[in-house]
């Protein structure tokens, strides 16, 4: 399997949840700017990453708010 980079796949993070692999979750998704990166990834059959973000405060998270993986 090809290495994907992060800089070229969608990405939503999440507040006060962490998603771990193979383990399902239910999630409700509200902003427009991760409504948008689902949308992509669904319809172009792309992966998708999610990420924590630390604070669940910060409305637009940048990279620097966003746990580490």
């Amino acid at each position: 399997m090809a290495k994907i980079k992060l800089e070229h796949m969608n990405l939503i993070p999440t507040r006060g949840i962490v998603v771990f692999p193979g383990v399902p979750m239910h999630f409700d998704i509200g902003r427009t700017k991760s409504v948008a990166a689902l949308e992509d990834a669904v319809s172009h059959d792309l992966p998708l990453a999610i990420v924590c973000q630390k604070d669940a405060d910060t409305d637009e998270p940048k990279p620097d708010d966003l746990y580490g993986m």
